[in-house]
């Protein structure tokens, strides 16, 4: 996905902390495997499994493993203790094709895709895995073929689930009205921040009610030393 912009902390979580293959994390956040190779370049995080220049695999070792043996690439480098993109590119140069993946068999509906995608906030390997399709990557055809707008990094990465507004002029009103009273709201990266200085609990719990649709609410208290005998 061009413009797709992925933090060293946030590929750091994804390819370390939670263990993710290139594939998985290319399923996860929808942008190329190149792409998620060159950040890890680029930010100088350290890979798994050696990448071995000299290593030399035979065809029919690998047409054994792929396909009588039904192995991914990633379990075949697994196997030679190196990057699967070894075993890609010695798979090219033996001329042996990849096995198809015919995305056209299983048909989902472009409502029920976003249903899932945005309303539920499914990821695309999740997605995959309710209709019995092995690779996450062929939802994402799937996505692309009906039209359906790509999550961003911060999207893809984000596990609560959030609801836009909705541009309602009524709720618009509302919600500017409750602006312009004794609140003050600020946008920090994805989130939105409101304070007030009331310490009424019925106004606070009004602000909580009225955003509460639009994803998870949290509620702070921040101390006031002038106040403490209160």
């Amino acid at each position: 996905m061009r413009g797709m912009q992925l933090t060293k902390e946030q590929l750091e979580e994804l390819y370390w902390k939670q263990g993710l293959s290139l594939d998985r994390i290319e399923e996860k956040i929808g942008c190329r495997r190149a792409k998620i190779h060159y950040w890890l370049k680029k930010f100088g995080i350290k890979r798994r499994a050696e990448y071995k220049k000299h290593l030399k695999i035979e065809k029919e070792v690998l047409e054994e493993l792929y396909w009588k043996q039904g192995l991914s690439l990633e379990e075949i480098g697994k196997r030679f203790k190196c990057h699967d993109s070894n075993i890609f590119y010695w798979m090219r140069k033996h001329g042996i094709k990849t096995r198809p993946v015919d995305y056209h068999e299983i048909k989902i509906s472009k409502e029920t895709l976003k249903e899932l995608y945005w309303n539920q906030n499914l990821s695309s390997t999740d997605i995959a895995k309710r209709f019995g399709i092995k690779h996450g990557r062929t939802l994402t055809k799937k996505l692309q073929k009906a039209g359906i707008k790509r999550k961003t990094v911060s999207e893809a990465l984000t596990k609560k689930f959030k609801t836009p507004f909705t541009g309602d002029a009524i709720e618009k009103a509302f919600l500017l009205g409750l602006r312009t009273g004794d609140f003050y709201a600020k946008m920090p990266k994805q989130s939105v921040r409101v304070q007030t200085s009331s310490t009424h609990p019925a106004q606070v719990e009004l602000l909580r009610r009225s955003l509460e649709k639009y994803g998870e609410t949290k509620t702070y208290y921040s101390r006031n030393k002038a106040r403490e005998d209160e």
